[in-house]
């Protein structure tokens, strides 16, 4: 018999839910934004071929859940808000699309003295 000690985050990834890397959302966020200011973007939801997916990603857990698209975009839109990025997050059947909009600088008013 094979016996091994596992850490507390194996004991979450082996039990019947798994859990989100928000971490590494956070961080994938981050990558985007300064990446790719002022674009769109679309990246697969799910592993297809050798595009690695969203949620294969960044869920740890041993089954697919139910409502893919939804938890993918709650995340990635929980992360952009928390780091303060001005993004749009949207889903189609297979496809997260990721709008970063330009973050505009505050214009500030110089006082001439006369």
């Amino acid at each position: 018999m094979d016996v091994k000690e596992m850490s507390e985050a194996d004991l979450k990834v082996t039990s019947s839910r798994g859990v989100w890397d928000k971490e590494g959302i956070l961080d994938f966020a981050k990558e985007l934004n300064e990446s790719y200011p002022g674009k769109v973007l679309g990246m697969p939801l799910e592993t297809i071929g050798n595009n690695e997916g969203f949620f294969n990603k960044f869920y740890r857990g041993t089954k697919k859940i139910k409502y893919i698209a939804y938890y993918c975009k709650k995340h990635l839109t929980e992360a952009f808000r928390s780091l303060e990025i001005n993004a749009d997050v949207r889903t189609t059947k297979n496809t997260l699309l990721v709008s970063l909009r330009s973050q505009a600088q505050p214009v500030e008013e110089e006082d001439t003295e006369e």
